[in-house]
């Protein structure tokens, strides 16, 4: 593979603030995946000679009106938010000698570090040239939605910055999130810390520069208030400032600190502070944490997903510096607390390493690049559905994924759903439909039924009144793609009413969760060989046979949960959720009792019963809510939540609906 670079900061710019050749070198060809990497000098840099680099420029001939373009466009790169047609304004195409010059080398990929120029310079050179593009996005500002749009891919450093990604016009099944990288062997807490540091009880640090986003000003008020009840308190700042720190004595300023020198400091630090207002990642958190360092950060994302308060350190209204101060002063007084945050900090960081970062980076390279994908089986069962099926079947045909097959089952319909079939098959003439007639069997029996017939190396299924939306296929492929030691891969979806009208969206997971409920959802891919190794779906728990295969699949490999809506879930008034949705409650409960290889289980089952009692008694069945309360007693005698559902499944809806409203009353006086 071939890889050109397009880059917003020179190579001049990472030495001068020192990284190191091979740390730049593998950050552009991460796990060495392409065998050449050129770097675009858009920058019109002086050759260099850099040992361990690696790496060489191609250049262009000057063109001033593409140098005029790219400095106008920099400008957004500091921008919260970049209107639709501001990075395109002026543009002129791509010269031809640049073309020309990068047609020479032959990129088979072309990567643009940044969400304005750098990432729509990529895709434009990617489109001229017929190869994929990445556009990379690295902080919640300055995303340009030209860029969002004509990229292949965009890569955003966090979940947070993929939202914003989104938002500002990215395909969701085009996002894929690849953290910022930790070298987690020299952010340590094994090592040395400063032979030279100032002494002092707390001690603080802060690695950012000094601007407005980095909201060091509340900060400093902050721990000035603390200063005062704690004089021994020393803050140390690392980080470009023109402000005049004599005002704050406690507090020590240093421009910079080499990238192999951080380590020391952080074991140094009782406290690392970073307050910020903005963050695309928070990589001084990452390396705090990793080098076994408990953070103090803002409770907003991306910062509250490193950092989780209670575990690993503490977050806070970073707006207030009121909230600044009482967390602070929390940190330093409540004995132990510093002792069990940084017990768990550095295991939070295994997420960050950077081989295994590259590893899932070189991975999307190659899957952009690959000339073939691997096939994806998709079982569609109806059952008396034949006003849908033929538009189910149509939407999972447009899926733009190059190699796939659809297996519809006729579950033993009674209605016209068998000659639907037919005049599909017949007039779609599409060799990817697979129709399979059986006996009525229900659902778990339809499944087995298609799969029978599965030829790909992945499986799916779906149903007549849900839609996999554009790029579904091909968003959840590529993730069991990145991850070789996942088996699964689920996705959020919408409800959708009878009108077509969106409703709410539903987060699925965290896969933690899955012993007390069904956290998968609707929208998921599996490898051909784990349901080889679990075996079919299981007819003696129809309604909840998805739950249970999920379970039995969790037993045996990696499930992850991709953050994207890539799935549409039909509200309509004859489906299983409105018809049956009282009774996949109770089949649920027997996959929960049945998973005794979990510790959690009885814990999960008893919180299952009581809410599903509760349900039942508010659905209007007071019978079935009282069966459920008698069979929570007869499983946990010694629990008083039986006892509680017992005398709620007995209590007249109107005295429950008088008794609730009363303590809503009461709360809100």
């Amino acid at each position: 593979m071939k890889l050109l670079v397009i880059t917003l900061n020179t190579i001049a710019e990472a030495r001068a603030i020192g990284l190191g050749a091979e740390q730049v070198s593998r950050y552009y060809n991460p796990g060495t995946v392409a065998k050449e990497v050129r770097l675009l000098n858009v920058h019109s840099e002086n050759e260099f000679h850099w040992p361990g680099f690696g790496h060489l420029l191609l250049n262009v001939p000057a063109d001033a009106a593409m140098s005029a373009w790219l400095a106008s466009a920099a400008r957004l790169a500091g921008m919260d938010t970049v209107a639709s047609g501001a990075l395109l304004e002026g543009l002129p195409p791509v010269p031809p000698s640049w073309l020309q010059a990068i047609r020479e080398f032959g990129p088979d990929l072309v990567r643009g570090y940044g969400a304005g120029w750098c990432g729509l310079l990529a895709a434009e050179v990617g489109r001229a040239l017929g190869v994929p593009s990445v556009a990379s996005c690295h902080d919640l500002r300055g995303i340009a939605p030209e860029t969002m749009q004509r990229a292949s891919c965009v890569v955003a450093v966090s979940e947070a910055v993929a939202a914003k990604c989104i938002a500002a016009g990215a395909r969701p099944s085009e996002v894929v999130t690849i953290s910022d990288r930790v070298d987690r062997a020299l952010f340590s807490p094994d090592g040395p810390k400063p032979a030279i540091a100032p002494a002092g009880v707390p001690k603080l640090l802060c690695v950012a520069r000094d601007s407005a986003e980095k909201n060091l000003d509340r900060l400093l008020e902050a721990c000035k208030r603390l200063f005062e009840r704690h004089p021994e308190l020393v803050l140390i700042h690392a980080g470009k400032s023109a402000r005049d720190w004599s005002r704050w004595p406690f507090a020590r300023h240093v421009d910079a600190i080499a990238n192999a020198e951080l380590p020391m400091w952080y074991r140094w630090a009782d406290w690392t502070l970073l307050p910020s207002l903005c963050e695309g990642f928070g990589i001084v958190l990452a390396e705090s944490l990793s080098c076994g360092t408990p953070c103090i950060t803002a409770n907003s994302a991306p910062m509250n997903t490193l950092v989780r308060e209670g575990h690993n350190g503490l977050t806070c209204d970073a707006l207030s510096v009121d909230a600044l101060a009482a967390t602070l002063e929390r940190a330093i007084a409540e004995p132990g607390l510093r002792a069990k945050l940084s017990a768990n900090a550095r295991s939070a960081t295994e997420f960050f390493d950077i081989a295994r970062v590259e590893q899932r980076e070189a991975a999307l390279y190659r899957w952009l690049v690959a000339r073939e994908r691997p096939k994806i089986s998709v079982v569609l069962p109806t059952y008396k559905r034949a006003h849908l099926i033929e538009k189910a079947i149509d939407v999972v045909l447009a899926q733009g994924y190059p190699n796939f097959e659809l297996i519809v089952v006729n579950d033993g319909s009674p209605d016209a759903t068998k000659d639907t079939l037919a005049r599909v098959q017949r007039e779609r003439a599409d060799s990817r439909l697979i129709i399979v007639n059986a006996e009525h069997g229900g659902l778990p029996r339809a499944l087995n039924a298609g799969f029978a017939r599965a030829s790909g190396e992945l499986w799916t299924w779906t149903s007549d009144d849900n839609a996999h939306l554009p790029g579904a296929l091909s968003a959840l492929a590529r993730e069991l793609a990145l991850d070789a030691q996942a088996v699964m891969v689920f996705s959020d979806y919408l409800w959708v009413d009878e009108k077509g009208n969106r409703g709410k969206q539903v987060v699925t997971g965290p896969v933690e969760e899955l012993v007390s409920r069904n956290v998968i959802g609707l929208c998921f891919l599996y490898r051909r060989e784990v349901a080889e190794e679990v075996g079919p779906y299981n007819p003696e728990v129809e309604l909840a046979e998805d739950y249970d295969y999920w379970v039995r699949i969790a037993r045996v490999g990696k499930l992850i949960h991709l953050n994207r809506t890539l799935y549409e879930v039909g509200d309509f008034a004859d489906s299983l959720t409105r018809t049956r949705g009282d009774e996949v409650g109770a089949v649920a409960a027997k996959v929960i009792a049945a998973q005794t290889h979990d510790p959690r289980w009885r814990d999960a089952l008893r919180e299952h019963m009581t809410v599903l009692a509760g349900e039942l008694k508010t659905r209007g069945l007071p019978w079935r809510s009282l069966k459920t309360a008698v069979q929570l007693i007869a499983r946990f005698p010694l629990s008083k939540a039986g006892y509680w559902a017992f005398a709620r499944a007995l209590t007249p809806m109107a005295l429950l609906r008088f008794t609730r409203k009363l303590r809503g009353s009461r709360s809100s006086a």
